[in-house]
């Protein structure tokens, strides 16, 4: 069946929340603003499918301090329709499932580093992340299929070199998690840089959709285990 089409009211929405984003100043911080906006507005043309489509890419983002947030609104125009699955201006492929609108919070990353902490915070389309040292997970990317967009979450606590990593492939139906727990036991009897460089880790994962060899219907859940030294 093909995807319905969207309410206009939704993209007239998304331009509002551009056009109110954006404060009437320069890019160039002021001395005393530690918030830096950045805008970006790009065109292009190109097929998919059968289709011939216009691209149109508008984001506003700010970095204040160790914060970053991006707004996106990514929108496709068909210019010309060689096909019969898909109608209408708008590529409605493109925000026919509940994840597709996590385009639009596109990218929220935070980091910070104390004298004995830090945190780092990623949410949006994972590009060739990794859980430690690749045991289970490494080179990981969440959002390869065109029609099927998915918002994840990477996070990473350390204190004096023990913490948590954790990594979910889509927070609206999240299918791939993996969670890896590590210490540096050295770290708590000497006090010097180089007692938390040895670490032990253990790291949990699980697909939870995996396909199942056909001609078996549905999927199973496939658990999976690692450790590193």
């Amino acid at each position: 069946m093909p995807p319905r089409p969207l309410s206009k009211l939704f993209f007239l929405a998304v331009f509002g929340v551009f056009i109110l984003a954006r404060p009437c100043i320069s890019d160039e911080p002021a001395a005393d603003d530690p918030i830096v906006w950045h805008s970006v507005a790009d065109l292009g043309f190109g097929m998919v499918d059968e289709d011939l489509f216009v691209s149109v890419l508008l984001e506003q983002g700010l970095r204040w301090n160790d914060l970053e947030v991006t707004l996106s609104a990514p929108l496709r125009f068909r210019v010309l329709d060689r096909g019969r699955t898909d109608s209408g201006a708008l590529r409605s492929y493109d925000w026919d499932e509940a994840s597709d609108f996590m385009r639009i919070p596109r990218r929220v990353l935070f980091g910070h580093q104390w004298e004995n902490s830090a945190l780092d915070f990623a949410f949006g389309e994972l590009s060739g992340v990794g859980i430690g040292h690749g045991a289970l997970a490494d080179m990981y990317f969440n959002s390869t299929d065109m029609d099927h967009y998915q918002a994840g979450i990477l996070f990473k606590g350390e204190h004096r070199g023990s913490g948590t990593e954790i990594l979910v492939d889509n927070i609206i139906e999240p299918e791939i998690l993996v969670v890896r727990a590590f210490t540096a036991p050295l770290s708590f009897f000497i006090d010097a840089a180089w007692a938390s460089r040895f670490e032990i880790g253990a790291t949990v994962g699980a697909d939870l959709a995996a396909p199942v060899t056909p001609p078996a219907p549905g999927s199973v859940v496939i658990p999976a285990g690692g450790g590193d030294l």
